[in-house]
């Protein structure tokens, strides 16, 4: 006698946010989420120094790490990019109170962690691709680079400590070095 496995669906998502269980949804399974400390702390300062663009040009909306899309509209794939950044035209109402956004972000940012697995992270961008999100930032804090994906592009652009990450068409105006992104090298303060 075999057992069938249980298919999940947005409404246990939101009902596993209710308990402050954090999961995605892939093909009605669930992907447990997580982030280490320096992962978390960059996807933080990621989606601080966008706000300070939107406070002064009032583009539209960002969302963090807790926050889930319905990429598809139909409840098939659910998932949290670490930021995402949804333009006023994607969402002119602003943000709703349903718990899951059916609109797709123009930017989606992963902010790789130790325990992330390679092929969930390919399976995530071919569905952020396939979606139409314009714009995905991955970022590897381990080796300090930043991938850019433009347009759906699977060849991303590599950036160093030495480049400057911008918004380009999706968030003009948006300009930091990347290096202003991960933490000090020497975060401990090492004793002369």
């Amino acid at each position: 006698m075999s057992t069938a496995e249980r298919i999940y669906t947005a409404g246990d998502i939101l009902e596993l946010e209710s308990r402050g269980e954090s999961y995605e949804l892939v093909g009605g399974r669930l992907l447990e989420t997580g982030m280490s400390q320096e992962s978390n702390w960059v996807g933080f300062r990621i989606a601080h120094l966008i706000q300070v663009l939107l406070d002064r040009e009032r583009l539209g909306w960002i969302f963090t790490a807790d926050h889930p899309f319905d990429l598809f509209g139909d409840g098939s794939s659910i998932r949290k990019p670490d930021v995402a950044f949804l333009s006023n035209a994607r969402l002119p109402e602003g943000p709703g109170d349903t718990g899951i956004t059916t609109a797709v972000p123009d930017l989606a940012v992963e902010v790789v962690s130790p325990n992330d697995r390679v092929s969930d992270l390919k399976v995530k961008l071919e569905e952020y691709f396939s979606a139409g999100i314009s714009l995905v930032w991955v970022v590897h804090p381990e080796v300090r680079q930043i991938l850019v994906h433009i347009g759906g592009n699977r060849t991303p652009v590599v950036l160093t400590e030495t480049d400057t990450l911008t918004g380009g068409d999706v968030l003009p105006g948006f300009a930091v070095p990347v290096a202003d992104i991960f933490p000090p090298r020497s975060v401990g303060g090492d004793a002369a």
